[in-house]
């Protein structure tokens, strides 16, 4: 995909146009061509994108988008509104990884994708004023900053924004059939093209993936013209970097966190298929189309909502006695706890909603590093290439068979 070649690039752009007469959004089994030519677009970014990436700090409007991570954003006396993902400097190669994922993004399709097109990014400055001067005197590696702020454009004509969270803790528990499987493969689509960036992003949940409407005036079925789009790269690392041995005690994290990678002290380095597992666990909330977070609104409060221990987190805890009679005190054994509790829903719980086959596919997604997982037969064990093999597992077990679902 990566080879520089010309006739290739032909073709591939032969075969975009003539399967764009088809139907639908494409996808790896209806238009394989057509996404191999925007994939292959993606990964050979033209050297100008490099260095026009970075944007100047200017004074910005800002607007909270409820239940994300993410803001609404645009400059002073514009009409224009974009979504803002701000990012950490973490002090280890941060700068370069925002550069190569802003360029890649700048050139990506939202609707093949799943990911939002990249208009560029604002690096902050470490201790110094908010007005950030266009005139760059040191090479942004050199620079040392607080933050960087990501700058998605909003797709043509989508004018209505919700976060997947709140569109679970809000929307009618009868959602159709076709919208949960809309949103499940675009969330799908979009895990698979971060890993083929290079990328692991470390923070898939419903906080993280935004839903937009287009705006389809009369039109009498405006839910099968919504797109969810994944955001909240506030962790993300390229997938063969190092990673910081650190996490947290939180339920609305932990929730979508691998066994082995929650508590303070994870106990393995993250890898690809820690991304499957979080994707798993979103599945399985879009098909039972509950949420498993909730949030404390008060009306004195200041900030945005704090996450608050809901229904799922004491159903896990009933469940916990009902199986064993207690609550282990032991974060790794509680841990693995709650896989086995998710694992017991989707297996009893979702295909009466979804069907055999969609079960199936959350069910791979949570088994993932298991070593009795067929579809992912050894990738757990392997020494080398662990997320290369991965990712073509994931294609094979999870992108394919959502894409075969009929509704």
């Amino acid at each position: 995909m990566k080879i520089a070649d010309p006739i290739i690039d032909r073709e591939l752009a032969k075969a975009r146009v003539s399967e764009a007469r088809a139907s639908g959004l494409p996808t790896a089994a209806k238009q394989p061509l057509a996404v191999a030519e925007r994939l292959r677009h993606v990964l050979s970014p033209k050297i100008e994108q490099i260095d026009d990436i970075f944007l100047p700090d200017k004074p910005m409007e800002w607007r909270d988008i409820p239940f994300s991570s993410v803001k609404g954003g645009r400059l002073a006396g514009t009409r224009r509104w974009y979504i803002v993902d701000t990012i950490e400097s973490r002090g280890y190669n941060t700068t370069q990884d925002v550069r190569e994922l802003s360029v890649k993004l700048s050139v990506a399709d939202p609707l093949a994708f799943g990911l939002l097109n990249c208009k560029g990014v604002v690096a902050v400055p470490r201790q110094a004023p908010c007005q950030q001067s266009s005139h760059r005197s040191v090479h942004e590696s050199q620079r040392d900053y607080s933050c960087f702020r990501f700058v998605f454009r909003i797709p043509e004509g989508m004018e209505i924004l919700q976060s997947l969270r709140q569109l679970l803790l809000n929307s009618d528990e009868h959602i159709s059939l076709s919208r949960k499987m809309r949103i499940a493969r675009e969330l799908a689509k979009a895990v698979n093209y971060v890993h083929t960036f290079a990328f692991v992003h470390k923070n898939v949940r419903p906080e993280s993936v935004l839903s937009f409407e287009e705006d389809v005036g009369a039109n009498t079925n405006p839910a099968g013209h919504s797109h969810a789009f994944l955001v909240g790269f506030d962790a993300f690392r390229t997938a063969a970097a190092e990673t910081l041995m650190a996490g947290d005690m939180y339920w609305d994290h932990n929730v979508y966190r691998h066994p082995l990678r929650q508590g303070n002290n994870p106990a393995e380095k993250y890898y690809m298929q820690h991304d499957i597992y979080s994707l798993g666990v979103c599945l399985l909330e879009i098909g039972l189309w509950e949420s498993f977070v909730e949030y404390s609104v008060e009306e004195k409060a200041v900030g945005p909502p704090r996450a608050k221990l809901g229904r799922t987190y004491a159903d896990f805890n009933k469940w916990l006695h009902r199986n064993y009679h207690k609550t282990p005190r032991d974060i790794s054994v509680l841990a693995l706890r709650l896989k086995d509790y998710l694992v017991e829903r989707a297996r009893t719980a979702l295909a009466p909603r979804m069907g055999e086959k969609y079960a199936q596919v959350v069910l791979s997604c949570l088994t993932c590093l298991d070593e009795d997982n067929e579809e992912f037969d050894g990738v757990a064990t392997a020494s080398s290439g662990r997320n290369t093999a991965a990712a073509l597992c994931f294609v094979e077990g999870v992108m394919k068979c959502l894409d075969e679902i009929s509704v």
